[in-house]
């Protein structure tokens, strides 16, 4: 049985100054924002960390074409979707999380891997009164996934910004 070819695209992304090494913080309004593809239908949409040359725990996912797999996280505690056999990086999901920084307490809430959702939505950060950029419906959304795509996929990222 051959499996399910999604595409993601890449239609927002940031530049990043090189500060961000002096405080991760000011990445707090950074993100990657994807909409996700099988054919020509919208599957989901996807929030990411910026691209930061392909860094454990803070980049995005590189483009490329992976195969995806539902794993049980023993961090998370729930299944996740697996991209296998991503360059130089490990454990790299697609998982519930509406931002890449949580947008009340500006903990980082993604370490390098997607967060899927229905919608593009932006929350605004009391204190430092920036967009955060945000997915909605994430839980239900990696629901949704899951049964769509019980034997895992395909996916193509491609960068088009």
């Amino acid at each position: 049985m051959s499996l399910p070819e999604l595409v993601q695209k890449r239609i927002w992304s940031p530049k990043v100054k090189e500060d961000y090494r002096k405080d991760p913080r000011t990445l707090e309004d950074k993100a990657i924002l994807s909409v996700v593809y099988e054919g020509k239908e919208k599957v989901c949409v996807l929030v990411e960390c910026p691209d930061l040359q392909n860094q454990n725990n803070i980049s995005c996912i590189p483009a490329g074409r992976y195969k995806v797999i539902i794993h049980n996280s023993a961090s998370l505690k729930y299944k996740v979707f697996y991209l296998q056999s991503v360059t130089g990086r490990t454990y790299i999901y697609w998982h519930v999380s509406n931002t890449v920084f949580h947008y009340k307490t500006l903990v980082r809430s993604l370490k390098g891997c997607g967060g899927v959702g229905k919608d593009f939505a932006f929350f605004k950060h009391k204190e430092s009164d920036k967009d955060i950029p945000a997915v909605t419906s994430s839980k239900d959304t990696l629901e949704m996934l899951m049964a769509r795509y019980p034997d895992g996929f395909w996916l193509t990222i491609v960068d088009e910004t």
